[in-house]
């Protein structure tokens, strides 16, 4: 590590998300001791805290010609970019650069530079092949991953999924969980919702889903299943936060049902906490996750959770099982949370799940308390010093 000094981080931008706010939060760890540069790519939208210097990949004109979220544009004249990445670790006397994300990591790898290069990876990529692009950057994982002097796994399902799928070998890959930022959650938590919210809260049991409307976060079942659970509890609320493509559909399943008074879709907040912390139940029923941050952050705000188990992270977070090779085929009840298992088979029998998975923390406030207790202990796990040693240490061994 001593041959170390100057470090990059490569990533798309410093805001909207998780890997982001990752990547400047361990910015702000890596300036105790090294020369950091974050180099963006993407954008120069800056949201998040951070330390260090900014340098942009492209200028401000060709920002705005070329957006790296068109990622067949950026595989078409990825040479270009290549070659603009490779002059700016060489003018900055690079020694070691850290890259997230799919588009970032690949760039990263293929810079023929003498710097040692670290890639994290974030999610279940064998999940991910809807797109023709994700099937691209699968080929790019299985043949220039192996290249990297070290793969960072956000979980260990994800460590799971590159050896098992990418046949990477499992020495090269080091799980490091995130860095959380828990007093600014503390905070934020305690601000105050505006007078809608307080009457839509108010003496009511809320139910909170937090993510992006799209398929893979499959919100449709969580109101299929909630309508059920309303019937029996009419004291429940379900509040969806976030934004994306099936908006509409979503709140035409909701109006179908006649449910628009107890169920409301929020826009994504840059403060989530203040609605978490005043649920009763945080809800996830992603197609698949890294690790989900939201269910970390979830126990901060004191919030019980439930989720599916989708094979990376949330059994990890909430039962403390890392073996993947067996699915849960029950409600699984645990120290931390409630697991649901994954379902091959959508609609009525996803929502079972779902329905008596929530009514079983409804039912029993004992058993919420005894949760929330329980992850709060467990929370104390994520000490970012002891995270900023784990990456000290892989430093020293590359």
């Amino acid at each position: 590590m001593d041959n170390i000094k100057n470090i990059a981080i490569l990533i798309p931008c410093l805001a909207k998300g998780g890997a982001e706010r990752a990547a400047g939060l361990l910015s702000k760890y890596l300036t105790k001791d090294f020369n950091v540069f974050l180099i963006l790519l993407d954008s120069k939208e800056i949201v998040y805290d951070y330390s260090g210097e900014i340098v942009y990949l492209e200028s401000e004109e060709n920002f705005k010609k070329s957006n790296f979220k068109n990622k067949l544009l950026f595989f078409s004249k990825k040479y270009k970019k290549i070659k603009k990445l490779e002059k700016i670790k060489k003018e900055l006397e690079i020694d070691l650069t850290i890259s997230f994300l799919e588009t970032p990591n690949i760039i990263n790898l293929l810079t023929k530079t003498g710097d040692k290069k670290i890639v994290s990876v974030r999610s279940t990529r064998s999940l991910q092949t809807e797109k023709i692009i994700s099937r691209i950057e699968n080929i790019f994982i299985k043949f220039l991953y192996k290249n990297a002097d070290k793969i960072i796994s956000i979980s260990e399902g994800v460590k799971t999924d590159l050896v098992n799928h990418f046949h990477i070998n499992r020495n090269l890959i080091q799980t490091i969980y995130n860095f959380y930022d828990f007093d600014q959650i503390k905070k934020l938590k305690e601000d105050k919702l505006n007078d809608e919210m307080e009457i839509f809260f108010h003496k009511s049991e809320v139910i909170i889903n937090v993510g992006r409307l799209i398929t893979a976060k499959k919100q449709a079942s969580i109101i299929e299943g909630f309508s059920q659970v309303h019937l029996n509890n009419p004291n429940t609320k379900l509040l969806i936060l976030g934004d994306g493509p099936l908006r509409l559909e979503l709140q035409k399943k909701i109006n179908d049902l006649d449910l628009d008074s107890v169920i409301k879709i929020l826009p994504f907040d840059n403060n989530p906490f203040k609605y978490i912390s005043k649920a009763k139940v945080f809800i996830l029923n992603s197609e698949r996750e890294g690790f989900a941050n939201v269910i970390i952050e979830s126990m901060v705000c004191k919030t019980a959770v439930i989720s599916v188990d989708c094979l990376s992270g949330p059994r990890e977070i909430l039962a403390g099982l890392d073996d993947y090779e067996k699915e849960i085929n029950d409600i699984m009840l645990t120290d931390r949370g409630v697991l649901f298992p994954r379902t091959s088979k959508k609609g009525r029998e996803e929502a079972f799940y779902i329905q008596k998975s929530i009514e079983l923390l409804l039912n029993d406030n004992e058993l919420v308390s005894n949760i929330e207790k329980n992850a709060t202990e467990y929370i104390k796990n994520y000490n970012d010093d002891a995270i900023y040693l784990q990456w000290k240490k892989v430093f020293k061994e590359i």
